[in-house]
């Protein structure tokens, strides 16, 4: 009888067992199913809003607003980096033709219809024609040599370091904390990195930001002064070392304090914005400080 007992308490034991791994690979698959339906669904709207963000530019290059140009190419960076689109890289460099004048508004239409393309499901295969990319092909390796192997891995060693530089030049720039991922643009000394609504450009050998976006929205309980966002302007201005003469101009709107500092000729050099309930910077964009000799 005791025998027969200890067969029955082994035999639940063992049905519990399989119910309970059971329990656990459904949970397992259903995290992953979970995880994948996350990853589509934020795939979905950064493709929407590189839809609105590329129209937004489209428009701004029409009009000829230069301000509403670069920041709405820097919006189409960062949704671009997050759409999921393979082998898109080279449409950051087309993004940074247009705001530099490479491109005109023929390339600003084709660059809206290739976005709505990929909006109803082509795969980015229009962006990637735009910009002249195509799927990689696989070709037989072929037979390398050990100076070959030598001279690859001193170049990219040489690449990594420049890349290590602007990595933490831009989680300097930013804050310690931020979390971002690099936008492969294939462009030589050109890092861009994009997180949920950061977006940051660097460029040179010894890389310097060029273009800075923050996006949030207002807290109205809290604000600053003037002089503390002029402040932090100064602040900004001395750490990054730009040689600008005389006072920036000041505006303010929608909660954000503005300060541009120009050339002599009256050309925008400089374009910093503040939020007004925290004093942090909300955007830096120095494409042309440094597109002239400085």
């Amino acid at each position: 009888m005791k025998s027969k007992n200890i067969k029955i308490l082994v035999g639940v034991g063992a049905a519990v067992l399989c119910l309970l791994l059971l329990a656990t690979a459904i949970a397992v698959d259903g995290a992953k199913y979970e995880k994948r339906k996350y990853i589509e669904s934020s795939h979905e709207l950064a493709r929407n809003d590189l839809a609105d963000a590329v129209a937004m530019l489209e428009e701004a290059v029409r009009t000829g607003n230069k301000e509403a140009a670069y920041r709405a190419a820097g919006m189409a960076e960062a949704y671009l980096s997050r759409s999921g689109f393979d082998n898109c890289g080279a449409i950051y460099a087309v993004i940074s033709g247009i705001c530099s004048g490479e491109y005109g508004i023929e390339i600003c239409e084709d660059l809206v219809f290739a976005a709505r393309k990929a909006l109803n499901g082509d795969g980015g295969a229009a962006l990637r024609a735009l910009a002249g990319e195509s799927e990689p092909e696989t070709e037989p390796p072929s037979p390398e040599t050990t100076e070959d192997a030598l001279s690859e891995r001193v170049l990219k060693r040489i690449g990594r370091g420049g890349e290590d530089i602007a990595e933490k030049k831009a989680t300097a720039f930013c804050c310690p904390n931020a979390v971002f991922e690099k936008c492969e643009s294939g462009i030589p000394s050109s890092y861009k990195y994009s997180g949920e609504n950061i977006f940051i450009a660097l460029e040179g050998k010894r890389p310097h930001v060029t273009m800075y976006c923050f996006d949030r929205d207002l807290d109205e309980n809290h604000s600053v002064t003037y002089e503390d966002a002029a402040h932090a302007v100064e602040m900004i201005v001395k750490k990054e070392k730009l040689k600008l003469e005389g006072d920036p101009e000041q505006t303010f709107e929608d909660g954000i304090y503005r300060f541009t500092y120009r050339s002599e000729s009256g050309e925008k050099l400089v374009s910093i914005e503040i939020y007004s309930d925290t004093g942090r910077l909300r955007k830096f964009d120095a494409v042309n400080y440094y597109a002239t000799d400085n």
